[in-house]
């Protein structure tokens, strides 16, 4: 894709957002103000979820290509073979395992007993930096194995910064599902819960404002992605229909 229709989509692209974003929220039957508001006070807590997500992402596919260098190949070609599986699992079957083995139950792990919180965001009142990361760690560890497959492949081809976020542009959609699906089954208090609460009011409302901005997110991450990729990443070819 050359420089100028790079920059052509970028516009394109610009369009759209800006004309979902003004018209949309103008019509009461797909935006009402309360579901607007709401949309906002919960986006900081999936903002956490996924940036957590995509760092313990990075983590592991920076361990599993670390190990994969002699003479530790075989145990790097094990973590990578978990990872892709992974990817290829449900979503929601990975969340309930994970949350009944780590959560519900616990595990012994070298000696000492590990039980994470199987719900919520905080068990205290007052912010706790330790009650924070504890339930946040594993919903976050559980959304980074939707991606970490990918990364692994990224930097295993040719390690760059713009390959890894091209790879991430390209999950982006798969992400946002399912943080869905780990919100609603941890508790957690982020857009993604909303979207299925059928029972709080102006639900069309809530689902509008995902979508809308959910389909924003992807459209800016990807012209960005495909603006900053060079002519000879093979990452390239998937954002031509842009």
């Amino acid at each position: 894709m050359s420089g100028i229709y790079k920059v052509l989509s970028a516009i394109l692209a610009a369009i759209v957002i800006v004309c979902g974003v003004l018209y949309l929220p103008t019509h009461r039957f797909f935006f009402q103000r309360s579901a607007y508001s709401e949309f906002f006070e919960r986006l900081p807590m999936t903002l956490e979820l996924v940036i957590a997500s995509v760092i313990i992402g990075l983590a592991l596919a920076a361990i599993c290509t670390l190990l994969s260098r002699r003479p530790t190949a075989w145990l790097g070609a094990a973590l990578a073979a978990v990872l892709f599986l992974c990817m290829c699992i449900p979503v929601f079957w990975i969340a309930l395992t994970g949350q009944l083995v780590f959560a519900a139950h616990g595990i012994h792990i070298f000696g000492y007993f590990v039980q994470l919180p199987s719900a919520g965001f905080a068990q205290y009142d007052a912010f706790n930096i330790t009650d924070r990361l504890t339930h946040l760690v594993l919903p976050a560890t559980l959304l980074a194995l939707v991606q970490a497959g990918a990364y692994v492949d990224s930097m295993r081809s040719d390690f760059s910064v713009r390959r890894l976020f091209a790879a991430f542009a390209l999950l982006l959609p798969a992400i946002l599902s399912a943080d869905v699906l780990i919100e609603i089954i941890f508790a957690w208090p982020g857009v993604g819960r909303s979207f299925f609460a059928n029972g709080e009011p102006y639900h069309t409302s809530s689902m509008v404002a995902f979508l809308l901005f959910g389909a924003a997110a992807v459209i800016i991450v990807r012209s960005v992605a495909a603006i900053l990729s060079r002519p000879d990443d093979t990452d390239v070819e998937a954002f031509q229909p842009l």
